[in-house]
């Protein structure tokens, strides 16, 4: 919600933007939230960089996604929350490895949740910056156009410009542009042991909900600004006042999350079972290969198990061979240079 307009002399040329009520957030809990309770929270950044819209005058300087999260867990710690600490968070998504790359945000939630043993992930799902701006007509006191991408209420734009200055398309009345930015947040909290969602949050602030004080400026008959009570412009792209605006989103979101988070029963990890030690077995040698020693003056080797399959050669008397398996009167024997055929029994002995 924009701010409304107040006249502050006789005349309409004194102009008020006063500190405005952020637009609610939207919030939707599982009832597992409020069964158990979750404080010690693992923060996880979006997977995708922050976002910026309409990128211009009004806009603060380009954040990474570390600011966000190192601004969320001052956040929740300030809301009684226990987060674990960044160093634990990059020692466990480094024993990941190559596999990281390859999971989706609920997967590398819950392994990073489960080896920090952490009661929840919350993941910073997306981060909007977007510039705008609104147009206050001075003598109507009141705004007649908002840039919309900032506004749930759209109106179309009847502005118009001469000679630098802005003025009503329709009237000619002298406007004032204001630039403001909003930003945008998307987050979700994830049980580490099931995977399951807990809790979905997302919300906006604009700068003008932040603003510390209101801001009031002049106009002459020209509709320049010649006197204001600070630089509008300079607070608007200051770093404190983004942190200001960020922090705000934050705690209009960790307040219910809190409500809800603290109010179930303790978790209760069991710890886990020592595993049964088996005695160790000793090695099963193999057994030893029979061996049999031809005892005619040479045995036929051959084929197949059969006086009808084909000799291969015959063995020397006295040669040792080696007996694979036995089928009946015949064995498969293996000779000392490797080949193998089968040999009727009674060619051969077998030592005691």
């Amino acid at each position: 919600m924009l701010a409304g307009l107040t006249i502050a002399c006789g005349k309409s040329e004194t102009l008020t933007v006063a500190p405005t009520t952020a637009a609610p957030t939207e919030v939707v809990p599982s009832p597992q939230l409020k069964e158990f309770q979750y404080k010690k929270i693992l923060l996880l950044p979006p997977a995708e960089p922050v976002a910026r819209a309409n990128a211009g005058k009004g806009a603060p300087a380009q954040k990474d996604a570390g600011y966000y999260v190192g601004r969320l867990e001052k956040a929740m710690l300030a809301q009684g929350f226990a987060v674990v600490s960044p160093e634990i968070v990059a020692r466990a998504a480094k024993s990941l490895g190559n596999r990281g790359g390859s999971m989706s945000a609920v997967e590398k939630a819950l392994v990073l949740g489960r080896e920090t043993q952490s009661d929840a992930v919350m993941v910073l799902q997306s981060v909007t910056i977007a510039a705008g701006q609104a147009f206050y007509d001075v003598d109507k006191m009141k705004v007649v156009s908002v840039d919309p991408n900032l506004a749930k209420q759209r109106t179309k734009k009847r502005q118009i410009r001469k000679k630098g200055q802005w003025y009503h398309a329709e009237n000619e009345n002298c406007l004032v542009r204001v630039p403001l930015f909003e930003v945008r947040l998307e987050a979700r909290l994830i049980d580490s042991s099931s995977g399951n969602v807990l809790w979905v949050g997302s919300g906006r602030e604009t700068v003008l909900d932040a603003l510390a004080r209101d801001w009031v400026a002049k106009t002459d008959k020209r509709c320049r600004v010649v006197d204001k009570n600070y630089d509008y412009n300079e607070t608007i792209e200051d770093e404190a006042t983004l942190a200001v605006t960020v922090d705000a989103l934050f705690a209009r979101l960790l307040g219910p999350l809190k409500a809800d988070a603290f109010a179930g029963k303790p978790i209760v990890v069991e710890a886990p079972k020592k595993p049964v030690e088996k005695p160790v077995e000793k090695p099963v040698e193999p057994p030893k290969a029979k061996v049999a020693i031809v005892s005619g003056d040479k045995a036929a080797l051959r084929m197949g198990p059969s006086k009808k399959d084909r000799r291969i050669r015959y063995v020397p008397r006295k040669a040792e061979v080696e007996i694979v398996e036995m089928m009946g009167e015949w064995a498969k024997v293996k000779l000392q240079d490797g080949s193998t055929g089968w040999m009727h029994d009674s060619t051969f002995i077998i030592p005691k």
